[in-house]
């Protein structure tokens, strides 16, 4: 398994917390609650509430757009996928933004 890969399979594995194979829409939300953790620490309660329900549609729209076979939940092939674009996007975007630095003499 390529090291890429292999990073993703752990990262997939710690937020399928359920080991059942795939990412629940539960499962991505914990994972929007943690990453977002130490910014919803200061808000109010209602905010906190109005924060969890935008992660929960936040989690929604995520698994419709990366749900492949529409099971409404993440498997490894489909998170993989995913990942695999996103870092190529990013690194696409990345080329573009040292060209321009180039360019401008930055």
């Amino acid at each position: 398994m390529p090291y890429f890969d292999f990073n993703l399979k752990q990262k997939f594995d710690l937020y399928d917390t359920d080991n059942s194979g795939s990412i629940s829409k539960e499962e991505v939300v914990h994972m929007l609650n943690d990453t977002l953790a130490d910014c919803m620490s200061d808000l109010s309660e209602v905010m906190k509430v109005v924060c969890k329900n935008l992660l929960e549609d936040a989690a929604i729209g995520i698994i419709k757009e990366l749900d492949a076979d529409g099971s409404e939940v993440l498997e490894w092939n489909e998170f993989k996928q995913s990942m695999r674009a996103f870092a190529q996007q990013t690194g696409s975007l990345m080329q573009i933004i040292r060209k321009a630095k180039a360019a401008s003499g930055g």
